[in-house]
């Protein structure tokens, strides 16, 4: 008769060699589970939001027949090269606002326009998601152009490639190149007062390469290079390089330097390794959901997020590789842009595609900018940075810790705090799913003790002997004391310092204050309506920040078991979300994340098909007073809080909406570094897979009917705590396996079935 553990004492430790070796399976055919999501396209887009996307990290295009235009012509169509690290970088001398926007931006780069020749029949395209690249097909009545076209990933060719095959009425259609002039993006259609435009670009032939050079006021220069080699009677490919040089010039010799290499190569050796990136990619994680047009989105956007931010690459920002010339963010925005886009990345085990982040946040620390951004009395303790900055360096241009308003609205007193310690959020979470403690060491600790540092100077003693933070912004609401977003982060902040010396056996001369803070800060304002902007400022107005709910999300600071703290937490996410005037596509993802940590699967669908309905667009870009790509990857975080969540314990299928009966993941990434996989089907959870990549204690709850540990001596039955926590204890590299007790079936994960009609959701059909 097998024992029955108590789990109390830990599920595993001398037995573990003994289910070390028996594990679940991921039966995946990628190729057609992915194909079931691409993007179809029964006619042309015109738009940008309706467009077809490649790119590598760096360099990416936008695939869609208009570029502003009102009426795109019909027999064109255009692919928009964008290179994510191409900035702007004025000086004083030639400042046009107080607003480090219009002097340290995106620039845009050009486009490229297949003509075919004769009377325009239209056309048809498909996003591959599995292979990475966009096909289609472009007609009229000469006959047709079969394309493909990608951004090569895998090697230094850092090349846009474009594949024609052409029938024999089709022999003369061009590719022709359209240069954009290089001004911001926001002065598109007004420049500022002042603004005193770049040098004209000039085109030049070096060899048989064609290269536009784009001159910069300041110094330096951008460059697009392409050649086009014929592949036959019927074939010819044109590659496009980008290159940048800012200050001292020479961005030609990169980008024609790069049209050599993949030349060199040619296209069968170069789809082997673009092939080979993205198919080592994809199946790091896997999940399946029972609603086709979320699974697509879920998978679309990680598509994107890999194309647009990889090791090696740039880091993100609100537009990714695909700027466009009518976007009003061309830079990078931290108050919760940068923070979104991320949200999803640690969770799918992807963490590779957040490193450019983390490697600029380390080179901004050691070269000072993120301390020199501070007041000076504050520098010896702290760092800061303000909105926006460029996506290689953090420089505070703009004076945002005097509370200077300069984003459109009226000026308001009152520091804007939350870009740093946010980030540092960010940073934590891919450390908790990695447990490498070089992380802390390499500049994790001492970041986030100067981002916490700056807040802590903030801090006042009130008559009640409570610690208060006096005239805090409370991010696009307004000023405010005992701002809850200001809360919500000193508490987080304090918790994280303590663990991480306590971790790395640092006895910092600080301890001492974060208990103390911790033990007297003023607690989160409330009334009737739930959670306050501020002590002093009630949430009286349509709000699209959560900031003021960042308790609940992300800091996850509140205590949801008990009855009173859930109460106050749903009353206060209904009151935000009833007026919703103001709300956007990231306030219905933000609520959706929080029901789901609230374990109201119902409340957290309900959320993110509402963004869905009045957000998406066909190729799940966003607008937020213009394109951008920010928000929708937060709704693949959405996804995963309801099937996963492990902020204090692993709990499986926490959240599952009452619609979802069946659902399955594999490899989704917990904190405590364990891979976690699970199946639902018939409403009940079937089983459970969880391995221990760093051998971190590790607490499950789930809803396994009699759950039972499996072995190769077969199962165990497991009395869970009172709580109803399963305690494994699991050396680095072993695995567990719980299972319902009465199920009997293969330890298999599948995608789920898929009717017909929910397939290739996005796209635009005719």
């Amino acid at each position: 008769m097998p024992t029955e553990y108590d789990s109390s004492k830990g599920v595993g430790g001398e037995c573990a060699e003994r289910f070390a070796n028996l594990s679940c399976s991921c039966s995946v055919d990628w190729a057609a589970f992915l194909g079931r999501h691409d993007l179809v396209w029964q006619r042309l887009p015109d738009l940008w939001t309706q467009g077809a996307f490649v790119g590598n990290g760096r360099l990416g295009a936008m695939i869609y027949r208009g570029c502003g235009e009102a009426d795109p012509p019909a027999d064109v169509l255009g692919w928009t090269i964008g290179r994510s690290d191409v900035y702007d970088n004025r000086d004083r001398d030639y400042q046009a606002s107080e607003w480090s926007i219009f002097d340290h931006y995106r620039l845009p780069i050009g486009r490229f326009e297949l003509c075919p020749v004769g009377q325009s029949a239209g056309g048809t395209m498909r996003l591959d998601l599995w292979n990475a690249h966009a096909c289609g097909v472009i007609g009229s009545d000469r006959g047709e152009i079969r394309w493909r076209s990608w951004v090569q990933s895998g090697d230094a060719a850092q090349i846009v490639a474009i594949e024609l095959d052409a029938d024999p009425g089709q022999r003369d259609a061009t590719l022709q190149w359209r240069p954009s002039r290089a001004i911001c993006p926001r002065m598109h259609k007004a420049p500022e007062p002042g603004y005193v435009p770049n040098p004209d670009g000039r085109l030049e032939t070096r060899g048989e390469t064609h290269v536009w050079i784009q001159p910069l006021l300041v110094g330096g220069d951008y460059a697009t290079a392409w050649r086009e080699v014929s592949l036959g009677p019927a074939k010819r490919i044109l590659y496009v390089a980008v290159g940048y040089a800012l200050f001292a010039g020479g961005a030609a010799a990169e980008a024609c330097a790069a049209v050599d290499r993949a030349a060199a190569a040619g296209p069968d050796a170069l789809q082997r390794t673009h092939r080979t990136w993205w198919h080592e990619f994809y199946p790091r994680s896997f999940l399946s959901v029972p609603d086709g047009r979320i699974e697509s989105h879920y998978w679309i956007q990680l598509y994107k997020l890999a194309s647009a931010t990889r090791r090696g690459g740039v880091i993100v920002d609100t537009c990714g590789p695909w700027l466009t010339c009518d976007t009003p963010w061309p830079a990078t925005w931290w108050n919760l842009n940068v923070q979104l886009l991320h949200y999803p990345i640690p969770v799918a085990n992807q963490s590779s595609l957040s490193e450019p982040l983390f490697d600029l946040l380390r080179q901004e620390l050691a070269n000072g900018h993120l301390i020199d951004n501070a007041p000076p009395e504050m520098r010896h303790d702290s760092a800061y940075f303000g909105n926006p900055t460029t996506t290689s360096e953090m420089i505070n241009r703009d004076v945002y810790w005097e509370g200077v308003n300069v984003d459109g609205g009226p000026s308001r007193r009152g520091a804007r705090l939350n870009q740093l310690p946010w980030i540092c959020h960010t940073w934590w979470e891919h450390y908790r799913r990695e447990m490498d403690d070089r992380v802390l060491r390499g500049g994790l600790f001492e970041l986030t003790r100067r981002a916490y540092s700056f807040i802590f100077h903030f801090l006042i003693e009130g008559d009640d002997g409570r610690l208060h933070v006096k005239e805090i912004y409370s991010s696009e609401y307004g000023g405010a004391d005992d701002a809850n977003e200001a809360l919500a982060m000193i508490r987080w902040g304090c918790r994280a310092l303590l663990w991480m010396c306590d971790r790395l056996g640092i006895d910092d001369a600080d301890i001492p204050r974060w208990r103390d803070i911790l033990a007297r800060l003023a607690p989160p304002p409330c009334d009737e309506t739930g959670l306050r902007i501020g002590s002093d400022v009630a949430l009286a107005v349509s709000h699209r920040h959560y900031a003021h709910l960042m308790e609940l999300v992300p800091f996850r600071t509140w205590d949801f078991n008990g009855r009173a703290a859930r109460e106050l937490a749903l009353r206060s996410i209904n009151h935000w979300l009833s007026l919703s005037e103001a709300l956007a596509g990231y306030s219905y993802t933000g609520g959706s994340s929080m029901f789901a940590a609230l374990g109201d699967g119902a409340a957290a669908l309900r959320c993110l098909r509402e963004f869905l309905a009045r957000f998406d667009n066909p190729n799940t870009m966003y607008v937020e007073w213009g394109p951008v790509m920010e928000t929708p990857p937060s709704a693949a975080r959405c996804v995963q809080d309801m099937l996963l969540q492990s902020h204090d314990v692993i709990r499986i299928f926490p959240a599952v909406p009452p619609q979802w009966a069946d659902a399955a993941f594999h490899d989704l990434l917990a904190e405590g570094a364990f891979l976690v996989s699970a199946v639902r089907s018939g409403g009940q959870t079937r089983f459970v897979r969880i391995k221990s990549l760093a051998g971190e204690p590790c607490r499950v709850k789930t809803d396994l009917v009699k759950p039972t540990l499996q072995t190769p001596a077969g199962p165990t039955p497991i009395a869970p705590a009172a709580d109803g926590v399963i305690t494994l204890d699991l050396p680095k590299g072993a695995e567990a396996v719980l299972t319902a007790a009465d199920y009997a079936g293969p330890l298999t994960i599948h995608p789920l079935p898929l009717p017909p009609q929910e397939c290739n959701y996005y796209g635009l059909k005719c």
